[in-house]
């Protein structure tokens, strides 16, 4: 009887664990493995800058938050250096395509031939379609941030980087 005890009650230790375990996992953000958040009105934006052999790869979600759809959506990113010059760009087309609120995508460019340097900036330009309902548009959203910290240009850092 006592072993019976016993199971019933490491059983009930592990289905509780387990019960902690799936609750943590439901609430962990997708933008937690990603170094950099910014927030617009209609996206928030996250990535991470990795060094290739080729150039320079940018990996990024990016979230509709206020339109109930989005389309066509072109993210183009550009490696420029502390004068703004253009050093290189890639673009991506995050899919698949809609996406609907409150739902991301991933996307990846490469931009060739370059790599991060002191004082390097990245500037994120992403044209879409969104829709809601009351009727649709076109929007070009861009920024400029600084390479190596993630920090918009001319913007005091926010406190506010949920995703």
């Amino acid at each position: 009887m006592k072993i019976l005890i016993k199971a019933a009650a490491l059983l009930a230790v592990v289905v509780a664990l387990g019960a902690c375990a799936t609750e943590q996992a439901a609430t962990r953000s997708p933008a937690a493995d990603y170094r950099y958040i910014y927030k617009d009105f209609d996206l928030r934006y996250a990535w991470r800058l990795a060094p290739a052999a080729e150039g320079l790869k940018v990996e990024g979600l990016i979230k509709n938050v206020r339109a109930q759809r989005l389309e066509n959506m072109e993210v183009r990113v550009a490696l420029l250096d502390k004068n703004r010059k253009v050093l290189g760009e890639a673009v991506a087309f995050p899919l698949p395509q809609p996406i609907d609120s409150d739902d991301y995508r991933s996307f990846e460019v490469l931009i060739k031939g370059v790599q991060q340097e002191p004082g390097s900036l990245l500037r994120f330009v992403v044209n879409y379609a969104a829709s809601s309902s009351q009727g649709s548009y076109t929007w070009t959203s861009n920024f400029t941030v600084d390479a190596a910290t993630g920090q918009r240009l001319g913007v005091q850092k926010s406190k506010d980087l949920d995703w």
